[in-house]
């Protein structure tokens, strides 16, 4: 089978490796990082005032050390954590850094990996907010030092170190504390806390509410404890995760949901926590939904009628030129259909005003890197039809980048680097080397049909502007995708993907036959 055939075959062996299952994880892990500096808030440090700086007569120090947790991922022990409060000198002024480490075994479509996560944040003992840091080891890091009245992100992807200045962030150690002050203080049934965090990732402060949902006693370690049940709600990402903490502002437990599945941090004690034997857990199932009814051959099929039930989160209800959606007794019908061509497709380079944007060089779309550049003119060479531009980068990418799944930071420049990845490093590397040649492209993140699955399934693939926005899937090979494709989320960016994490845990889909002409 040559190229051209396989690209318009997207049952072939390899491509049936599509599954951005990984997604679930990368994404949960960073969420639960903010989370759990939430956490650390809680177990760490409490000032008892609104005001930035904690009160005096408050004894931060005695909260300093390490508390450790065991991981469990769909009810297995895959990972161990450990959250710590220290203190220490920062630009020789006194200071505390929350930070939590995170070893996560799992499996991606069989391939084994272990993920090393680090999180941390310094502020100043006055209450501002000094350093920030967001790892995954090896696959990439955001480092956030903050300089006066703003902050210096340095992000490293694909071995390329990218900075840029920003707005300082507002939140200090008072928002650091916050549930740690709403637990001390003996709140009631309801009672709630604004507690923000910083994403270095994203180099966006995210809003942030804990609320105590209700106070019982349970049985701790043989013994009988007061316990709050605390849910933390994330409206960004239309997360609610919910953890128990003790009286004493104890965490004992941090739940995540990951599409099907939930991921647990449990307080343990230091020798569990490190001496426990950890399991490998795939991940695959986590965003597999088997829908009723019979699908069509979505090789020749134009259109596809679905019935969603389960939905929740009303902005994951996205009608647009390819997907329409109908509210019905039941739920939601949902009509998807394959993109047409404009009449007449632009030319590159593409100058319209409005998709100006999705021209631009980010620090996971590196189309302004040399070898990115290099590598997207000898794909398209003299060629300025829109379209065929995106066929041919399209097929490049198909052709090339090895399946297989990965445990790294989508971007695009890493992925030119190794030739290898699951849906999302297809995705980046594909926009990156469409921005490069002055064709407007972005990743669109939702459920995909696998075919060698029977299932529906977390994805990303990429939208391309050719005098219309059109859907394009380069780990699939299709330049136009197929209609079995179901946008979910509508921002670009893994920000605005958490929202699946929660938008499919209940969801069910059912087949219904084509409406007659």
């Amino acid at each position: 089978m040559d190229r051209r055939q396989k690209l318009e075959s997207p049952n072939n062996e390899k491509v049936s490796q599509m599954k951005k299952a990984f997604l679930w994880t990368t994404l949960a892990l960073a969420i639960l990082c903010a989370c759990s500096r939430t956490e650390e808030r809680s177990v760490n440090a409490a000032p008892a005032a609104a005001a930035a700086n904690p009160d005096a007569d408050f004894d931060l120090e005695k909260f300093v050390g390490s508390r450790y947790y065991g991981v469990y991922l769909g009810g297995k022990r895959c990972g161990r954590s450990v959250m710590k409060l220290e203190k220490l000198q920062y630009n020789d002024k006194p200071a505390y850094r929350t930070s939590m480490e995170m070893e996560l075994n799992i499996a991606v479509m069989g391939a084994s990996q272990t993920m090393n996560v680090v999180e941390s944040t310094t502020f100043y003992a006055a209450g501002q907010m000094a350093e920030c840091l967001s790892s995954l080891g090896a696959a990439g890091s955001f480092h956030g030092v903050v300089q006066g009245d703003q902050i210096k992100l340095t992000s490293n992807l694909g071995g390329a170190k990218t900075e840029r200045m920003l707005p300082a962030p507002t939140n200090t150690l008072a928002d650091e504390t916050a549930v740690l002050r709403l637990i001390t203080g003996g709140p009631a049934v309801g009672d709630s806390v604004n507690c923000p965090t910083f994403d270095a990732t994203h180099g966006r402060t995210l809003k942030a509410t804990a609320t105590v949902t209700a106070a019982r006693k349970i049985p701790y370690n043989g013994i009988p404890t007061d316990v709050y049940e605390v849910s933390v709600s994330i409206p960004e990402m239309a997360l609610n995760s919910p953890m128990l903490v003790g009286s004493d502002a104890e965490v004992l437990r941090i739940e995540l949901p990951v599409g099907t599945m939930k991921l647990i941090m449990r307080r343990e004690d230091e020798e569990e926590a490190k001496n426990s034997s950890l399991k490998f857990v795939e991940v695959l199932g986590a965003s597999m939904i088997r829908p009723k009814g019979k699908m069509p051959d979505l090789s020749k099929a134009q259109s596809l009628r679905l019935q969603l039930t389960g939905i929740t989160d009303q902005e994951c209800i996205i009608n647009d030129s390819r997907q329409s959606y109908t509210k019905t007794d039941a739920g939601y019908e949902l009509l998807a259909q394959k993109d047409t061509l404009p009449e007449e497709p632009a030319r590159i380079p593409i100058k319209e005003a409005g998709v100006q944007e999705f021209l631009k060089a980010t620090h996971f779309y590196q189309c302004d890197h040399p070898d990115i550049v290099a590598q997207a003119k000898e794909i398209v060479g003299d060629e300025t039809d829109a379209y065929k531009a995106s066929f041919m980068i399209c097929h490049w990418v198909f052709g090339n980048v090895k399946k297989k799944g990965t445990a790294t930071i989508s971007n695009a420049l890493e992925t030119l680097n190794t030739m290898e990845g699951d849906c999302g490093e297809h995705a980046a590397l594909f926009v990156g080397l469409c921005r490069a040649v002055g064709l407007p492209a972005r990743v669109a993140t939702g459920l995909a049909y696998a075919s060698p699955y029977r299932a529906f399934g977390g994805h990303a693939w990429c939208e391309v502007y050719v005098g219309k926005w059109i859907s394009v899937d380069p780990t699939f090979g299709q330049p136009l995708a197929d209609p079995g494709h179901i946008k979910v989320v509508a921002g670009d960016g893994d920000i605005d993907s958490y929202r699946m994490l929660g938008a499919i845990s209940k969801l069910k889909i059912t087949v219904l036959p084509p409406k007659e002409e």
